[in-house]
C-alpha cells in the first residue's frame, strides 16, 4: 500500500499493510501473495479497474459453482471521468472465452485487469513474471497457471469496469517481444 493511500484505508483487523518501498508492481503483488494466509487471491488493476459492489462475492460464487481455480469475467469499459454508472455508460470490452490454450497463444481469451486465483495455483507458477511488460503480465500469469493445470473459468456476468484511456501519445511497447515471451510459456519445462 502506498503511504499516501494508507490514511484512506479503514482500520480492519483482516487487512494487513505491507511496506516494501522500491518494488515494482509484479514484485509487490508477489510479496503480498506470499504473505497472504487465505486460499484465494484477487488482483485488480488499481489504475483502471473499478470493482462492482458484488465483485468478490461473484468471483467466489463462480469459483465454487464452476470448481475453478481461476475466475475471470467479462469487462465493462467506460471512458469518462468519474465513476462508472451501472447500466448507463459502459459497453462490453474483452469477453473472455475461457481456457482455450491454443487460442490463448495468439489472442487474449483468458481475461485481464481483474481476476480471482487460488493462492496455491498462483504460487505454483511463481507469481507475476518480473521480466514481462505491464501489458502482458496478467495474460502471462493466467496462461502459465492454465498450462500448469489450473482450471480457468469465466464468471457469467461482468464484475468490474475498466477505464479506457483516450487516444494520446503512443505507448512504447514491443509487441513482438511480448509475443515471444508469451510463447516461451508453452515451451516444455525440465522437471
Amino acid at each position: 500500500v502506498a503511504t499516501a493511500d494508507e490514511a484512506a484505508l479503514p482500520a480492519d483487523p483482516r487487512v494487513r499493510r505491507l511496506s516494501a518501498p522500491g518494488l515494482g508492481r509484479a514484485e509487490a503483488r508477489n510479496l503480498a501473495a506470499e504473505a497472504a494466509t487465505g486460499p484465494w487471491l484477487m488482483f485488480a488493476d488499481e489504475r483502471d479497474a473499478v470493482l462492482k459492489p458484488e465483485a468478490l462475492a461473484g468471483y467466489l460464487s463462480a469459483a465454487a459453482g464452476l470448481q475453478a481455480e481461476i475466475v475471470t469475467s467479462p469487462t465493462l469499459e467506460f471512458a469518462h471521468a468519474g465513476a462508472p454508472r451501472d447500466g448507463w455508460d459502459s459497453f462490453v470490452g474483452l469477453l473472455p472465452a475461457g481456457a482455450n490454450l491454443t487460442l490463448a497463444a495468439f489472442e487474449n481469451c483468458l481475461g485481464e485487469a481483474c481476476f480471482l486465483i487460488d493462492r496455491a495455483a498462483f504460487l505454483k507458477v511463481g507469481g507475476f513474471a518480473r521480466d514481462a511488460s505491464e501489458a502482458l503480465r496478467d495474460r502471462l500469469l493466467l496462461t502459465e497457471a492454465a498450462l500448469s493445470g489450473a482450471r480457468l473459468e469465466v464468471a457469467p456476468t461482468p464484475l468490474f469496469w475498466k477505464r479506457i484511456k483516450p487516444a494520446g501519445p503512443l505507448e512504447i511497447a514491443d509487441p513482438s517481444a511480448d509475443q515471444r515471451r508469451l510463447l516461451a510459456a508453452y515451451a516444455p519445462r525440465d522437471a
